[in-house]
């Protein structure tokens, strides 16, 4: 596990593969943290370590022998920006080095905030130039950027009533398919991140078993071709 510059923790497996792993929010507590399986490839087959890289925001080691220069810890800002539940919403995450110890943020809407990583609501779409200020006992230091908060619409979206489930998920051996009525007929694939067909197979009737015994442990995306269906399947062993 490593704690990159974005602020997100990038987790290897030990297993030889093209894929890794990620924190969203390390600050946040139990499910909020949002792990996030197979989000990074790797054009390089690895094994068990991340790439291998200096961390140039160290900073001095204030009273300790290696800190010959006596050079204080200037605080530097530095933020990042996610979606949230909605358009409107961002998730500001604070990555400031160097000790900070207040943080203002100045949200371009005429809001502010003295949280450490807020999550702001705007109240229209439009472009924001959005600030950070942090602070410690040796100075101040401010970053601000653009962000971008995109147009919605007005109209609730329209709900359709699943004609299928499947079961289990994850899966093992196999996948049920479960349609609500008889004589369907329907194509199911299994797709990888990478966008490539894995597993593809007709079934018809009211319930149809999908045998995953080629299909290696990851995180696909099933279609179903003409009941237009889409869902994520996760194999397991």
């Amino acid at each position: 596990m490593n704690l990159m510059m974005d602020g997100k923790i990038y987790i290897m497996p030990f297993s030889w593969t093209h894929y890794g792993h990620y924190i969203q929010y390390p600050n946040r507590k139990g499910a909020a943290c949002e792990v996030v399986l197979g989000g990074v490839y790797f054009p390089i087959e690895n094994f068990a370590t991340t790439p291998h890289f200096p961390n140039y925001r160290l900073g001095p080691l204030e009273d300790s022998a290696c800190d010959t220069l006596g050079l204080l810890n200037h605080p530097l800002a530095w933020w990042r920006s996610d979606k949230d539940t909605t358009a409107l919403h961002l998730v500001f995450t604070d990555n400031s080095s160097y000790n900070p110890e207040t943080w203002h943020w100045d949200f371009g809407d005429g809001q502010v905030s003295s949280d450490t990583s807020p999550v702001h609501l705007y109240s229209q779409a439009g472009t924001y130039l959005v600030c950070l200020t942090v602070c410690n006992t040796n100075g101040c230091d401010t970053m601000c950027r653009g962000v971008n908060i995109e147009t919605i619409g007005t109209e609730e979206p329209q709900y359709y009533e699943p004609i299928w489930t499947l079961y289990p998920n994850p899966a093992w051996d196999y996948l049920n398919i479960h349609f609500e009525y008889t004589g369907t007929k329907s194509c199911s694939s299994l797709v990888n991140v990478l966008g490539q067909t894995v597993l593809s197979q007709n079934i018809a009737g009211l319930e149809s078993s999908v045998a995953l015994s080629g299909v290696k442990p990851g995180l696909y995306l099933g279609v179903l071709t003409m009941q237009i269906g889409v869902f994520k399947v996760i194999v397991s062993r």
